[in-house]
């Protein structure tokens, strides 16, 4: 426990290690054995969930209902892509425009290039302060890297 009444331990899931968080070198090594786990956990889970989908294919239902109310179901995941020139076709068989532009959107999305941006400030200051004011950093995470050998 720390001064303010925080714990300073971390008890690792699955192993029960514990690690004590003011020991950086303890941390450091505990994050890496944590990844390798991680790393495990996905593939037993891919082994798992392909025997899963197997036996749902072998009794040709994706819903399968088990002994003692287990049940799994198996759902394909699709990512679905248009050819856009072809549903042309659908103007010259007669679909109105407007249900046309109904169907397809066109999405423009704007994007600053942040290199660029930055040589333009660096050639002007007034550019600088515009450059600087349309600029909003959010934090999005960290990544820590940690080699052991």
């Amino acid at each position: 426990m720390s001064d303010d009444g925080v714990s300073t331990d971390l008890a690792i899931p699955l192993s029960g290690e514990l690690v004590d968080l003011t020991d950086t070198r303890g941390v450091a090594v505990a994050l890496e054995r944590v990844r390798d786990a991680e790393r495990d956990l996905r593939m037993a889970k891919g082994v798992l969930m392909d025997a899963l989908r197997a036996e749902a294919s072998r009794r040709g239902d994706p819903h399968v209902t088990l002994e003692g109310g287990v049940s799994f179901s198996v759902t394909d995941k699709t990512n679905i892509e248009w050819n856009v020139e072809l549903l042309d076709r659908l103007l010259e068989l007669g679909l109105p425009q407007e249900r046309f532009d109904e169907l397809v959107k066109v999405v423009v999305e704007t994007k600053v290039d942040a290199v660029v941006a930055k040589q333009i400030a660096k050639m002007n200051p007034e550019y600088a302060a515009v450059i600087a004011a349309a600029r909003h950093d959010t934090p999005a995470g960290s990544e820590v890297k940690v080699t052991i050998q």
